[in-house]
């Protein structure tokens, strides 16, 4: 398959049918040690019922977005939003790309999409992506969409400790609209 130059690549709202599609890719042996596993609690249905598609951008809960590379599923996007107390609405990305389609800039192109369309409707968004430090095909897609390093809670430092007991170190990235934007006049200036 060619890199994603010639490529379509879409996004498209999840559909309870792609529930199996997911977990498949969520449990794909090729991806331990990169996430965190899903848990013996989780299944399709548990999926399917916590992905239920609900208003465009929610103030709170999830949401995910399917990825098709000429119209087939490639991956999934999931995101995690809620309001902090000063209004402004944070959105926790999470993603997986089918191993086969590694290494094509398929994610950065999905993920262009997604955040372009996100940030359009609604400026005051704030992207949040964690990944655990040795996970470098993650860590060079936030690069290249312009996240920067932010520091990690406490909580979240704890919560992340619990999840890999202790055996990852976990990362975070933030970005806004000003970086989006200054990420975006690079990019046309390079183009």
């Amino acid at each position: 398959m060619r890199k994603g130059v010639g490529l379509q690549i879409t996004i498209r709202e999840y559909i309870p049918a792609d529930a199996e599609k997911i977990f498949a890719l969520r449990k794909d042996p090729r991806l331990r040690g990169m996430q965190y596993a899903p848990s013996i609690l989780e299944s399709p249905e548990s999926q399917n019922a916590l992905f239920q598609s609900g208003p465009d951008i929610p103030r709170n809960g999830w949401k995910c977005s399917c990825i098709l590379v000429d119209g087939n599923f490639a991956g999934h996007i999931s995101q995690g939003y809620s309001t902090s107390c000063v209004g402004d609405t944070t959105v926790l990305l999470g993603w997986n790309i089918v191993p086969e389609l590694w290494g094509r800039k398929i994610m950065v192109r999905a993920l262009e999409l997604l955040i372009s369309a996100r940030f359009e409707s609604q400026p005051r968004l704030v992207f949040i992506a964690c990944c655990f430090a040795s996970n470098n095909r993650c860590l060079r897609v936030i690069e290249k969409l312009g996240f920067r390093v932010d520091r990690l809670t406490a909580m979240e430092r704890l919560s992340h400790f619990m999840m890999t007991w202790g055996r990852e170190r976990v990362v975070k990235h933030r970005l806004d609209f000003d970086l989006w934007q200054n990420r975006s006049t690079k990019v046309a200036e390079i183009g």
